[in-house]
């Protein structure tokens, strides 16, 4: 089983930037590298000129374009290995951290994709919770701002398939 290993400052932003859109998606790019026995992502960078909606997040894609050029330019030892997007949940329709239709129209083989859903928590006076790996799956979960919080990565595997990769996230674990 393939594995992703989520680097602190990549999580952080990843979750900061989904608890500061909710109620609209969130996107950005990951960077990172790929090793034989998965992905290792360093950062995560929130695309801030995409237009949000609750159900979508439409991308320009000439400046998604400029800044992945910038990144290459910059010879840090990473590149852009992958996407992370969030799916936000509305009163009666909870949000999943899996790969929707749309999401699987955009995957590309040899990339890896993180999904973050976020959910509001019944229990908003405990706004925080410990992270934890979810049991019986392959990513982790915790509760921040009131927000139930689920991480979980992804690689498409054909065409109209994908494949659920375990998430390795120290910083998630040990909060």
């Amino acid at each position: 089983m393939k594995k992703v290993i989520i680097e602190p400052p990549a999580f952080l932003s990843m979750v900061i930037s989904t608890v500061e859109t909710y109620k609209l998606e969130n996107y950005g790019l990951i960077l990172g590298y790929k090793l034989n026995y998965g992905f290792v992502i360093e950062h995560a960078i929130p695309v801030i000129s995409a237009k949000r909606s609750a159900f979508s997040v439409a991308l320009n894609r000439k400046r998604e374009k400029r800044v992945q050029e910038m990144i290459k330019n910059v010879q840090m030892g990473l590149e852009v290995i992958g996407d992370f997007h969030s799916h936000a949940g509305l009163k009666n329709l909870p949000a999943e951290a899996i790969p929707s239709p749309d999401d699987m129209s955009t995957m590309e083989r040899g990339k890896v994709y993180v999904i973050i859903s976020a959910n509001e928590s019944p229990f908003k006076q405990r706004a925080f919770s410990s992270w934890q790996y979810i049991p019986g799956a392959l990513g982790v979960r915790g509760t921040v701002w009131g927000l139930n919080i689920e991480v979980k990565a992804f690689e498409l595997k054909t065409e109209e398939t994908f494949q659920e990769l375990r998430i390795i996230c120290p910083l998630a674990v040990g909060i």
